[in-house]
């Protein structure tokens, strides 16, 4: 078995050295951030179906008394279908300071 010259095996070690930093800082730094960053994408892609949900044209009340309370009603169900340990209402404010409850989930 022979030796590597003492140039190659500072060289080499040099080489490990750096490939061994780089994988702390991959393992301890990126990978966190990539798994951070899935979870984000995840949370937007549910707002994105949350946001299509409710503003589907064709699940709304034709008339437009009744829209109101129907468009309240899918936000709070799909609210509720999200975070389903919460109560939900929806009110709305008449003219004369009182109010009415268009629709409640919970």
């Amino acid at each position: 078995m022979t030796s590597l010259p003492a140039g190659a095996a500072a060289v080499l070690l040099a080489a490990a050295s750096a490939a061994a930093a780089w994988w702390a800082f991959v393992f301890r730094r990126q990978l966190p951030l990539e798994r951070g960053l899935r979870e984000k994408e995840a949370e937007l892609a549910a707002a994105r179906r949350l946001a299509a949900r409710l503003v589907d044209a064709q699940t709304q009340a034709c008339r437009p008394v009744q829209a109101r309370t129907a468009t309240a009603g899918l936000v709070l169900d799909a609210l509720h279908s999200a975070r389903p340990e919460l109560a939900l209402a929806a009110v709305a404010r008449r003219p004369d300071g009182s109010a009415a409850l268009l629709a409640h989930r919970g």
